[in-house]
């Protein structure tokens, strides 16, 4: 195999199982990786969009990959990444990533959330529903720590799915966000085992918590409710947040002890209740909205900076995927492509933010890794010459 990618990337992709039968091969598995992969950098979305860029650029890709057979057709492409193990196809990816890295020992605010890939649900299929892929977020980093599919899980479920992330992530001394769906006491006590923080929303899920919660913001004590506030304004909008936490154990003797120890039975670790006022002006129209949220912490300051970066996951990785990878748009459906090609669109996303080069938008670099050869190799080999990000080794291999 005269592939000139180097022992980093070469070991982690030969870490893959090919699940194909030997005489029926006549591609490389490891060729249809790597090509995939430089064809999604490049601005390649669906796998006519891959087929076509590999056929314009295949001389380049000669240099690095065998191609005894050149390219693969686009059905060669769909039928490979649908069989391949995404569990496994995910780990090859972090693996990479990992030999790239530094530790930094930090408390990071760490937001997992799911974002459903739409296109992957085939009309009419009542019991095929679109993949969801649960993600963890690094706020600091601005990068996708790890992921998994509902789908996958064979769950169905988001909360199960978070707890299998969860279980895999080295979360120590870390703060991890969770939006309601978050709200249960096996992934609350799962958290704590891992020696991590936890501020997660709360919503009618937690109906006996909500009211606790809100009778003891009701007690309006300046002297146990810890306050802070911040001010925003851009593109015609005014944003004023009022956050505010209260420690369950200041609350004791107002009536509320044995909702408190139920709570602590059920939550172990349970610190404080937080609370979230936004009033929003935009066009001279005034609005207001109330969150409630539980959390192990004590700080107001981190449990504002948490709150406010938890929206981070949303805006910085679901929205740049729909963007500019058009994730949502994509109709890969069959066996694990569609979990497959997400894994794909974000390592090269990390990949393309891992390039500090150029300060150019993530849709720019794409157009640069396609019109110009050295930079998509700057963009694939330039971890290795000192181009690495830094990032916690958090996903545990």
């Amino acid at each position: 195999m005269k592939i000139k990618l180097e022992s980093d990337l070469k070991k982690c992709f030969l870490s893959v199982t090919d699940p194909r039968i030997n005489r029926t091969k006549r591609h490389n598995l490891i060729d249809i990786l790597v090509s995939t992969v430089c064809a999604v950098l490049s601005g390649a979305d669906t796998w006519i969009d891959i087929v076509d860029w590999c056929e314009e650029n295949i001389e380049w890709l000669k240099e690095y990959l065998d191609l005894p057979n050149d390219i693969p057709s686009h059905d060669t492409y769909a039928r490979v990444f649908s069989i391949i193990d995404s569990e496994e196809f995910e780990k090859a990816f972090f693996l990479w990533t990992s030999l790239k890295v530094k530790e930094i020992a930090k408390k990071e605010i760490i937001s997992i959330d799911g974002k459903q890939i739409t296109g992957s649900k085939r009309s009419g299929v009542v019991q095929q529903r679109s993949v969801l892929m649960v993600s963890a977020w690094a706020h600091e980093y601005g990068i996708s720590l790890g992921h998994i599919s509902t789908r996958n899980q064979k769950s169905h479920g988001e909360k199960k799915t978070m707890e299998s992330l969860i279980e895999k992530l080295n979360l120590t001394n870390k703060i991890v966000t969770l939006d309601a769906n978050g709200a249960t006491s096996k992934i609350f006590n799962k958290l704590s085992d891992k020696k991590a923080d936890a501020v997660i929303g709360l919503k009618g899920n937690q109906a006996g918590m909500m009211k606790l919660a809100i009778h003891m913001f009701d007690l309006k004590n300046e002297k146990i409710i810890k306050s802070r506030e911040t001010k925003d304004k851009g593109h015609g909008r005014k944003e004023k947040r009022i956050y505010e936490m209260i420690s369950v154990d200041d609350c004791k003797g107002h009536g509320f002890d044995q909702k408190i120890i139920e709570c602590k039975n059920r939550f172990p670790g349970l610190c404080s209740f937080g609370k979230v006022t936004r009033t929003r002006e935009v066009e001279g129209k005034t609005s207001t909205e109330e969150k409630y949220y539980f959390t192990t912490l004590s700080c107001i300051n981190d449990f504002s900076d948490s709150v406010r970066h938890h929206w981070g996951i949303e805006n910085n990785l679901h929205r740049t995927l729909d963007v500019v990878f058009r994730e949502d748009l994509n109709r890969s459906r069959i066996g694990f492509s569609a979990e497959n090609l997400g894994t794909v669109r974000r390592f090269a996303m990390e990949l393309l933010k891992a390039e500090k080069k150029e300060t150019r938008s993530l849709r720019r670099k794409r157009n640069l890794c396609n019109w110009r050869k050295e930079y998509l190799e700057l963009v694939i080999f330039g971890a290795t010459k000192g181009n690495s990000i830094a990032l916690p080794t958090i996903f545990s291999l």
